[in-house]
């Protein structure tokens, strides 16, 4: 676990990386090879728990800092504006308004 908080939220990396994957159709190589590289690094802590409520595999990994972290590779490469504001447009799961979402204020999406 990232953060080593409970997680709230029990959708699986799993089941977000074939979200992210959808989304990334129709993308340049460079961010789809950013994106993937970095879900491969996430995925390697993969355990054989239960628990996703889509799919019932472990969620070893809460939705926020799953996203959270491809967001801020994406962040670091320095990949367009109008790609990280559609991340965070599909991709929000900063309910609570503590971390990311301040980067969807600066980039006009709330």
């Amino acid at each position: 676990m990232e953060c080593k908080e409970e997680i709230f939220n029990p959708i699986c990396p799993s089941c977000l990386s074939e979200e992210i994957k959808e989304w990334l159709v129709g993308k340049e190589k460079k961010i789809i090879d950013i994106v993937e590289k970095e879900i491969s690094k996430i995925m390697m802590f993969k355990t054989n728990k239960k628990g996703c409520l889509r799919c019932n595999q472990d969620t070893f990994m809460c939705p926020y800092c799953f996203t959270e972290r491809i967001y801020l590779k994406l962040k670091k490469e320095k990949v367009s504006r109008k790609i990280l504001k559609e991340f965070l447009t599909f991709f929000n799961y900063d309910m609570e308004h503590t971390g990311y979402s301040k980067d969807m204020e600066n980039l006009g999406i709330i």
